[in-house]
């Protein structure tokens, strides 16, 4: 966000009942979504990057196998059309 960075820490037994590292790291991009729109942006483009080809795979297909995971991209294409239409 206009060159700063925001970074988060888990906590001790993130680990468990399928919540692996892909779905530590959708939390992450949940976190960064609501603090783009807590920051006050609307109507822009935004660009999430990772390295983890699962993650990646959830936002180009709309599915994973990762039942957490999948919970989670559900969360976040449900909040992005409500914050898109209203």
């Amino acid at each position: 966000m206009e060159g700063k960075w925001i970074a988060w820490r888990s906590i001790p037994g993130w680990k468990s009942d399928g919540q692996d590292i892909g779905w530590l790291e959708m939390v992450t991009v949940e976190l960064a979504l609501h603090t783009v729109i807590g920051a006050g942006y609307k109507d822009v483009h935004l660009v999430f990057r990772s390295d983890n080809s699962g993650i990646i795979g959830t936002f180009k297909n709309g599915s994973s196998c990762n039942t957490p995971q999948y919970s989670i991209s559900v969360t976040l294409f449900t909040f992005s059309m409500i914050t898109t239409y209203g």
